[in-house]
């Protein structure tokens, strides 16, 4: 009867550590697999940051184009404005010494 108590016990114990291997393989299967997918998900941001990266960089590109060309389009547009209002003031002139005729 001991004999078969310390088979029992030994089966027991033996079931248990089974069961505790199960139990940790389990873990560590549970673990890879969140770690792949971390691993995914981090080459996914990274990934999407590159092309943002890119973006911002051709982003700034076209900004700078545009300040550079900002500024002789700005002078251009006072010198138009100059010759626009000397235009108007040929004009007023010409009216006022046409009236002066016909009077």
């Amino acid at each position: 009867a001991l004999q078969r108590a310390d088979e029992t016990a030994a089966r027991l114990e033996a079931e248990i550590r089974k069961e505790s291997l199960e139990q940790k393989h389990s873990n560590l299967l549970e673990k890879v697999e969140q770690l792949n997918l971390l691993r995914e998900s981090n080459a996914s941001l990274r990934d999407e940051n590159e092309k943002l990266q890119a973006r911002i960089k051709a982003l700034r590109g076209e900004k700078d184009v545009m300040e550079a060309q900002e500024g002789p389009l700005k002078d251009k547009v006072g010198q138009l404005q100059a010759l626009l209002d000397s235009k108007d003031e040929e004009v007023r002139s010409i009216k006022d010494q046409s009236s002066r005729w016909e009077r």
